[in-house]
């Protein structure tokens, strides 16, 4: 979650420095906005489709979104900075709208309100140590590449940690399938 503001708080002056008129440049936010909508919305109707994981949802759509940060500075094409707002907005979207469902899926529905306000208080922390650090590196480097590079890597690797967990939570569920199956029997 460290990088996660920082094409939000610094999409328009890379796409400008990037060479992007300012007058397109200005639409590279309220893409990322419209599109990260749009995604939310599709993001709660796919997991409403028998057998799709709110977690490997989110998982693969925020490692799509990590890479889409990280090479955002690969390219200075207009239209490709706007495609690459449009795509982190939209590949975001699922991770913010499933926090309470994957919450729930890992334990249940009793914890939710505890878990929630722990994972609130840790994002809080993320994103108060985010958005400077990516200032900082800016100031030091003078250049927006590399804000992107570490803000991308530092998302894909917040997406790939619950991969690991994922094999743990399949294992418990079917323990405590078998376990229940027992108490039945």
């Amino acid at each position: 979650m460290v990088g996660y503001f920082t094409p939000f708080l610094f999409s328009q002056d890379q796409a400008m420095k990037a060479g992007v008129p300012p007058d397109l440049a200005e639409w590279i936010l309220p893409s990322l906005g419209v599109a990260n909508a749009v995604g939310r919305g599709l993001s709660g109707i796919a997991c409403e489709v028998p057998g799709v994981s709110a977690l490997v949802l989110s998982c693969i759509t925020m490692t799509m979104a990590s890479i889409v940060v990280a090479t955002t500075c690969v390219c200075s094409d207009p239209i490709y900075q706007l495609f690459a707002s449009s795509a982190y907005g939209f590949f975001m979207a699922p991770f913010m709208a499933m926090k309470s469902l994957i919450l729930v899926d890992f334990l249940g529905i009793e914890r939710l309100t505890n878990s929630f306000g722990l994972l609130l208080m840790f994002q809080g922390f993320a994103v108060m140590i985010g958005p400077p650090m990516s200032g900082w590196i800016y100031d030091m480097t003078q250049s927006y590449d590399y804000v992107y590079i570490i803000s991308g890597s530092l998302l894909f690797i917040a997406s790939v940690l619950p991969y690991l967990m994922y094999p743990l939570t399949t294992y418990e569920l079917k323990k405590e399938i078998k376990q229940a199956s027992r108490r039945s029997s």
